[in-house]
């Protein structure tokens, strides 16, 4: 009987020494032992592709490292103006220039500072539209 087909009091008490079968054993030899049973396996350690593996986590961790970088950037304006009182003209040019720092220096691709001028730009727009009206 190997360890896969005990219940887990079973497993207990034979880890223990106190179920049938008696002496103390590991868990670790009772692992082996199911090991063993399957050595007439052609499993080849190390063999399995994990492209789709590296590919997820480079994903996960350029949404992570952009997702930062754009909060900080979109947290930058508001800061300035309304905690610093600039003028939203002198926080938009220093939220921009922040932004291209951080993509010159985290090495990010042309679509960074495609998204920060289309961004800067649109709210320039609304924030001009809004001083106009008020």
């Amino acid at each position: 009987m190997t360890i896969g087909e005990l219940n887990p009091a079973e497993r207990f008490d034979r880890w223990r020494g106190t179920g049938p079968g008696g002496g103390r054993c590991t868990l670790r030899a009772l692992h082996d032992k199911d090991m063993s049973a399957m050595a007439g396996s052609n499993y080849d350690r190390g063999a399995m592709e994990i492209d789709d593996h590296k590919e997820t986590f480079s994903g996960f961790m350029n949404m992570s490292v952009y997702g930062g970088a754009s909060i900080i950037v979109a947290l930058l304006f508001p800061i300035l103006v309304f905690g610093v009182n600039l003028s939203w003209l002198t926080a938009l040019i220093v939220t921009v220039v922040l932004g291209v720092i951080i993509g010159v220096v985290m090495k990010f691709k042309a679509q960074w500072y495609a998204i920060l001028i289309g961004v800067s730009v649109l709210l320039a727009v609304i924030v001009g539209l809004l001083t106009l009206i008020f």
